[in-house]
């Protein structure tokens, strides 16, 4: 809690876009700590979803992954991307970051083999989106601490 204000702390949204599924993972009110948090069905209404969510996590910013080339170049996918961006921000007039996701699919399936999951727990639908957005997270916020 703020002292003095008695409103709880905002938290920082992440998203790992896909075509199909969306990972969505959630900071702490510190920004310190990044969760998975669920897997929106990219859909006509996933941005009335992604609002809802918004407003229950009291949320300040979003981050949603960008999936540059390895050689550093845009490819259809980060045109995508970037236009889901654009709507996101004019629908909830939250600022909302662009940042590298290169590589976190691959983090993400590493550390859920780490984790000891099985391969049917690893191929569950959604679990590597949601672990992804959250990898994607907890890098923003370790590179953005003050």
């Amino acid at each position: 809690m703020n002292a003095g204000l008695n409103q709880p702390e905002k938290r920082i949204l992440a998203l790992d876009y896909g075509t199909v599924r969306i990972g969505v993972a959630l900071s702490d009110e510190r920004h310190v700590f990044a969760t998975p948090l669920c897997v929106c069905i990219n859909k006509k209404d996933v941005l009335d979803e992604i609002e809802r969510i918004i407003e229950k996590n009291n949320v300040e910013k979003i981050i949603v992954g960008l999936p540059i080339s390895v050689d550093g170049s845009d490819s259809p996918m980060t045109v995508r991307v970037r236009a889901f961006a654009d709507h996101l921000h004019e629908r909830t007039s939250l600022p909302v970051e662009l940042y590298d996701e290169r590589y976190t699919s691959l983090l993400a399936h590493d550390s859920l083999i780490a984790s000891g999951k099985t391969r049917k727990a690893r191929q569950k639908k959604g679990e590597l989106d949601k672990r992804a957005a959250a990898i994607l997270l907890q890098e923003y916020l370790d590179g953005n601490k003050a």
